[in-house]
């Protein structure tokens, strides 16, 4: 038996390499082409953070062969949300995955969702997103950004360190801090309050510190920033749903090529109802942690809870014009009515006997 020559050696091994280039995938020579960079206060271990890692990051890549790379600074590295939305105007920052709050700063008009005793359960929440996710896109556009993802920051709770909040009168003795914008601030004032407006970092800081002994706010929120441990009463009434939503700056998202802007589209359509998912589940077991760990479940009596619901859907049409157009909320409100229609249509059905 020969072996090989040096040059059938050499010839054997150009022909190596040819076959490896060329059964490679195609996007390996041209990965991270495309680097978006995020920034969000979520610290990386929290569940909606994990999800971010689990689910968006890979599967942008995927659809994008590759070439297109989420970078995410977690954990408020890069300042507030009140940051991210001044940097991504001066084109310093791609995109920001923003709570409730940073939601509104970047386009206030998504405060129509957040209006307080609006929607009754997530299944309203889906049907609505279904219907109107694209006129909240072109909502969005026109403040200069992309949504990327319309996510849930939750039905928010109420919490207090110092007072039951099973009355009125205890809201009104309660200090309370404001950190989700001047929808928040205007729902608190119905209620009688004179809140305290901060940021999301100093808030969370406040209470921790003491001066502040009341607050509305999403269960992750309070489990992530590490102020349950000061919650003594929580008051679940669904006062408000908070959407989460993931932006990027037109020119970041026209600096991705159209194949790709496309393929980001419908997963971000297809994805969605996953994320979502986990995400609420992880709010359910946040809840149920804080109150396995000594908060105590409160609700408010009749009479006081008739109030609350009165007063602040008296601000639904005095917001309108002010926040967002008055034809949104009616458009949606119509959604609802439909639904809720036709649920109750299902409801009355019966079987033959």
């Amino acid at each position: 038996m020969k072996f090989f020559s040096k040059q059938h050696c050499f010839i054997l091994f150009v022909v190596f390499i040819v076959l490896l280039i060329s059964n490679m995938p195609p996007a390996y020579a041209k990965r991270d082409k495309y680097i978006v960079r995020i920034a969000t206060l979520a610290p990386k271990a929290v569940g909606w953070a994990k999800h971010i890692r689990e689910i968006i990051i890979p599967g942008v890549r995927r659809a994008t062969d590759h070439e297109v790379k989420l970078k995410f600074y977690w954990n408020g590295t890069l300042g507030e949300e009140e940051d991210y939305v001044r940097l991504m105007k001066e084109g310093k920052l791609d995109g920001a995955a923003f709570s409730a709050h940073g939601t509104l700063l970047a386009c206030p008009e998504m405060a129509v969702l957040e209006l307080p005793f609006l929607f009754q359960n997530y299944d309203e929440v889906d049907y609505i997103r279904l219907k109107m996710i694209k006129e909240f896109d072109e909502i969005i556009e026109k403040n200069g950004f992309k949504m990327i993802f319309w996510t849930d920051q939750d039905f928010d709770q109420i919490y207090s360190t110092k007072y039951p909040l099973t009355r009125i009168e205890d809201f009104q003795k309660a200090t309370f801090v404001s950190c989700f914008g001047s929808l928040e601030k205007a729902v608190l004032e119905s209620f009688g309050v004179n809140p305290v407006v901060r940021t999301i970092k100093q808030g969370s800081t406040e209470i921790r510190s003491d001066k502040m002994n009341a607050f509305i706010g999403p269960a992750l929120w309070v489990v992530g920033s590490q102020i349950y441990n000061k919650v003594k009463y929580i008051n679940p009434m669904k006062i408000r749903y908070s959407p989460s939503t993931s932006l990027i700056s037109l020119d970041a998202w026209n600096r991705i090529p159209e194949k790709y802007r496309k393929k980001i589209q419908r997963f971000r359509d297809h994805e969605m109802v996953e994320f979502c998912k986990k995400n609420r589940q992880d709010s359910m077991r946040a809840y149920q942690a804080m109150v396995k760990y000594g908060a105590k479940v409160t609700t408010m009596e009749p009479e006081d809870f008739k109030q609350i619901q009165d007063r602040c859907r008296s601000l639904w049409y005095r917001l309108a014009g002010k926040l967002y157009d008055i034809k949104t909320l009616e458009k949606l409100l119509d959604h609802l009515k439909e639904y809720r229609a036709r649920v109750e249509r299902i409801k009355s059905w019966k079987l033959p006997d």
